[in-house]
Parts: C-alpha cells; sequence; structure tokens
C-alpha cells in the first residue's frame, strides 16, 4: 500500500528540533563530565553520571542524525520496510530510557529541586557535584543552581523524546 509511511514521516520531521537540542545538549554535557573525569566522577559522586552522560548523548546523537537521514526515506517505505525502521527506533528509544534512568539518580526531577543545588546528594561535608560541574563551567562566577536547571532541561528532552 502506498502512503503508509507519510504519517510516519512527518512525526520524524517533527521530532528534528527537540532530538536535535537533546543531542547537542548531551554532548556538551557529556564532553564537559569526561573532559574533566577526575573531578565530576569522583567516587564520592553517584556512581551512575559517566552511564547516565555518555549513554544519553550516544543514543541521542544516534537518533538525531538517524532521524534526520530517515524521515524522507521514511515517507516512501512500503510497509515492511516501516516495520524495521521502526525496530531502530525501539533501539533508540531503550537506549533513551537506559540513559533518563541513570542520570534519575543523581539529576533532581524537576527544576524546582534545582534551588538546592549547593546541597543536593552532598554527603560528608564535601562539595555537590552541582557546585564542581558550575566551577568547570564558569570558574569567574560559578552557579550550580543554573547548571543543574540545564543538566535538568537535558534529562526532560531525554524523557519526552523517550
Amino acid at each position: 500500500m502506498k502512503g503508509l509511511g507519510i504519517p510516519s514521516g512527518i512525526i520524524r520531521f517533527v521530532c528534528h528540533i527537540p532530538m536535535g537540542m537533546l543531542a547537542f545538549s548531551a554532548k556538551e554535557q557529556n564532553d564537559i563530565v569526561h573532559k574533566h573525569a577526575t573531578r565530576l566522577l569522583d567516587p564520592r559522586f553517584n556512581h551512575n553520571i559517566d552511564r547516565g552522560e555518555r549513554v544519553l548523548y550516544i543514543a541521542g546523537m544516534f537518533g538525531f542524525w538517524w532521524n534526520f537521514f530517515s524521515w524522507i526515506p521514511t515517507i516512501v517505505a512500503p510497509g515492511t520496510l516501516l516495520f524495521f525502521l521502526g525496530l531502530i527506533d525501539l533501539g533508540i528509544v531503550i537506549g533513551l530510557a537506559v540513559g533518563v534512568c541513570f542520570q534519575s539518580t543523581y539529576l533532581p526531577q524537576s527544576k524546582g529541586g534545582c534551588q538546592h543545588a549547593e546541597t543536593w546528594q552532598v554527603s560528608n561535608g564535601t562539595e555537590s557535584w552541582f557546585y564542581v560541574y558550575a566551577i568547570i563551567s564558569n570558574s569567574t562566577k560559578p552557579d550550580p543552581r543554573h547548571e543543574c536547571e540545564g543538566l535538568v532541561l537535558t534529562w526532560m528532552l531525554g524523557v519526552a523524546m523517550a
């Protein structure tokens, strides 16, 4: 049957902007975490930080480019091919879901939780992870709340896209 892929192609097109925002935001955050791994992946912080940032970045970036290059072919794809394209989409969704699950162990689930970014998950009187992240991101005027909100926004995009 002709035209089966048209709705799927339209949905893919609509998803370009949020998927791109997710992918490039996750890339930026992953790059910061891994460039400063000795400070941000310190054992005193949550052990899922490395996994969460990396998985969301990989799934988000792959998903963005997959979506970008497959939206036009999806429109003209026959039903059988749509099924296999959908399996790849399912794999991307699973990757995003795993990434946001890891992230939900060290991020607040709303921007409101960022009001306490300087004391979020602090143990033994050490600095919060958001404070260290803020110093690395802007050493002249660190703002843990702002950095927390950016990380939470990326997490929310991940939840929405998954």
